[in-house]
């Protein structure tokens, strides 16, 4: 993979911004709005996991609207197929390492027809 110069920048300063004395929101944030960068992409949401609710919560968003994030809050995290499955792995893993591509653009979590 060749990164530009620019996003060579970008994942050093998101290197820069998960090492640092930042509180956790604040971290998810720096981090959030360099990713939206970096991936050109629209929207970002980050949430931690809580072992006691069982529930993602203490939500850090950008560029999403409340109903979207409540729909994901009250539906969609507790019908997701794929997350309990990475988290358990701990480390990174390609999405189609647990599920194949025809299956996941059948399901109501993708956005490709």
């Amino acid at each position: 993979m060749n990164l530009t110069d620019d996003e060579s920048t970008l994942v050093f300063s998101i290197m820069h911004d998960l090492s640092g004395e930042f509180d956790h929101s604040e971290v998810r944030q720096r981090v959030g709005q360099k990713l939206l960068d970096l991936l050109k992409a629209d929207h970002f949401a980050s949430y931690v996991w809580d072992d006691a609710s069982q529930e993602f919560v203490s939500c850090v968003q950008l560029n999403m609207s409340d109903d979207n994030l409540r729909s994901y809050e009250g539906y969609f995290q507790f019908h997701d197929p794929i997350t309990p499955i990475l988290q358990k792995r701990r480390k990174a893993t390609p999405i189609s390492e647990v599920m194949r591509h025809d299956r996941l653009v059948r399901t109501e979590f993708s956005t490709i027809s």
